[in-house]
């Protein structure tokens, strides 16, 4: 697969249900995007919300020819998590 170039934004949304990626171009337009799992730190442990997440931020980027390899994978990245509310969580 050759690599395309970086997604503009990776958006992430780790929910209390719900975990939902997403890869845009600069004019917003959705390029791809994966949903799956909640991620919420306090219920399935940080490891497993960074494996939920890493999972769907992989899928999102090999389904529209980006590798991971080739980081960065987006320009910018927005991410919102439930569950990390203090600067010590979000550390």
């Amino acid at each position: 697969m050759t690599a395309r170039p970086p997604a503009a934004v990776l958006a992430i949304d780790g929910g209390n249900s719900k975990t939902e990626v997403v890869l845009a171009a600069d004019d917003g337009t959705v390029i791809a995007r994966g949903r799956g799992p909640a991620a919420v730190p306090e219920r399935v442990g940080l490891a497993g919300s960074l494996h939920v997440i890493g999972e769907l931020v992989a899928k999102a980027a090999h389904d529209c020819g980006l590798a991971l390899e080739d980081a960065p994978i987006a320009r910018h990245t927005a991410a919102y998590l439930a569950g990390v509310d203090l600067a010590s969580e979000e550390a």
